[in-house]
């Protein structure tokens, strides 16, 4: 029983720690934070999209040196909110602190020259059919 018990603990660890190796970065905000897509885990629905940004933090925000977003995105409107946020206290979302719901489920409208705006077209022209 242990040794199937440390069997199962080695896959979920191993398999887990190699899910980050899925982030792709996408652009440092101007606070010099980098910003990093999972553009294999990217869902849509109808118009919409789903999809997890992960932000590393340049230095320790009150613990946090990383969070990741669970963003909806409306492919026709461009248009995005976020959903959910996860907060860590290592890079690429290791070391798990504690989850929010956004407080604000308001869409944003992004800017044509944004850097998001391009994000969100990227996602939407490969992943809408």
């Amino acid at each position: 029983m242990k040794k199937l018990a440390l069997l199962m603990f080695c896959l979920f660890f191993f398999s887990f720690r190699n899910c980050y190796s899925s982030w792709k970065f996408v652009y440092k905000q101007s606070n010099g934070y980098d910003v990093y897509v999972n553009f294999e885990n990217i869902k849509s629905q109808n118009n919409l999209i789903y999809w997890n940004e992960l932000v590393n933090f340049s230095e320790s925000l009150a613990g946090i040196m990383s969070m990741t977003v669970f963003m909806e995105g409306d492919c026709k409107k461009v248009r995005q909110r976020a959903i959910t946020f996860m907060y860590y206290s290592e890079h690429f979302g290791n070391k798990f602190l504690k989850s929010s719901h956004s407080m604000s489920q308001r869409w944003v409208i992004l800017n044509e020259k944004s850097k998001h705006h391009a994000l969100l077209k990227k996602i939407c022209k490969n992943n809408i059919k």
